[in-house]
């Protein structure tokens, strides 16, 4: 697997993780993206594959993908966090959405 630094920012996003309580780690682990943005992102990706983008579209792709990107990072460092914390971690085949501690 290959070694890619993150961004500075979405590094002090993840420390910042770090010290948040356990309540607010379950409510970023289980956040999601906007449904607004993830229809504009569909949608892009959409027009993207029949023929491409204008190159403001592009750019807002670029923006949307990053930004699911990044938020995926932050729920899976909140995950990880709450594993360490010693709570259970929901299995992602089964889909459970509750919050389950030991």
């Amino acid at each position: 697997m290959q070694d890619r630094k993150l961004p500075p920012e979405v590094e002090a996003e993840l420390q910042a993780l770090e010290v948040l309580s356990d309540d607010v780690l379950w409510a970023v682990a289980r956040s999601r993206i906007n449904l607004t943005k993830h229809r504009r992102w569909r949608r892009l990706l959409e027009k993207r594959q029949q023929g491409g983008l204008a190159e403001p579209e592009q750019q807002e792709f670029e923006r949307l993908v990053a930004d699911a990107d990044r938020l995926t990072v932050c729920k899976a460092q909140a995950y990880q966090l709450l594993k360490e914390r010693g709570h259970r971690i929901p299995e992602l085949e089964n889909g459970t959405n509750h919050r389950a501690s030991t």
